[in-house]
């Protein structure tokens, strides 16, 4: 079977310190909670998977091929949501969507793409604001925007809710179910809560080992407590 996503016993090291020491699993379409405390290794990984770091050893393969030589094919159906979103204060919501739809070379500047998404996490009546007026929780909704426009199989969404309030958080998980529903996305999170209800799979990050476990009824919260305990 050809999954979505498959990593293959990846390591990553830092000199002496090994970062990520044989992570595998895969991924279909669906939402995976990523959890682990600092220093666990969850952002060296969500980096190797982006391209931004080389992985020491292991592989990686997007339905069923490597992606070595094919990682322009990749990018176009990935999207990756920093925990910090890097975006430009000078420009406005509107010109930046539309920028990062030139970037990803869609028809019409995204077009009817960027008001549908713009709507979707309520920002459609600041597309003219400057991005450096926005407060800290619009930045995250527009980021969240630029990772899905152009419509990605992959997400990548490092603590997407960070300076969210409470019914925005919501509104947030609500439609990243949604999007878990033909997409497969990979969300990390400190806040147990936000995936609780969404996520198919969870994947523990400890020292640098990935340990998968399908979601259950089993309060989330209590298996963090019981994975982590000793470190906590």
């Amino acid at each position: 079977m050809k999954h979505v996503l498959e990593l293959k016993d990846l390591f990553k090291s830092y000199g002496k310190v090994q970062a990520l020491r044989g992570v595998s699993f895969s991924m279909d379409h669906g939402v995976y909670a990523l959890l682990g405390p600092n220093g666990s290794g969850k952002s060296t990984l969500m980096n190797v998977i982006a391209g931004l770091l080389k992985p020491t050893a292991g592989e990686m393969l997007f339905h069923g091929e490597p992606l070595g030589a094919k990682r322009t094919a990749f990018y176009k159906q990935f999207g990756y949501m920093p925990q910090y979103p890097a975006v430009y204060p000078s420009f406005s919501v509107l010109e930046f969507l539309q920028y990062v739809s030139v970037l990803k070379c869609l028809p019409d500047d995204g077009g009817k793409e960027i008001e549908r998404l713009l709507e979707r996490v309520e920002l459609s009546e600041f597309k003219g604001r400057r991005i450096s007026a926005l407060s800290g929780g619009m930045k995250q909704r527009l980021s969240l925007c630029s990772a899905v426009l152009g419509d990605p199989e992959l997400l990548i969404l490092d603590e997407p809710t960070a300076g969210l309030d409470p019914m925005q958080r919501v509104a947030l998980r609500r439609f990243v179910g949604e999007l878990g529903e033909r997409k497969t996305v990979l969300w990390a999170t400190h806040i147990v809560s936000d995936v609780e209800s969404i996520a198919k799979e969870i994947i523990f990050m400890k020292q640098g080992v990935a340990t998968v476990q399908e979601n259950s009824a089993e309060p989330l919260e209590e298996r963090y407590l019981a994975f982590f305990g000793d470190l906590l």
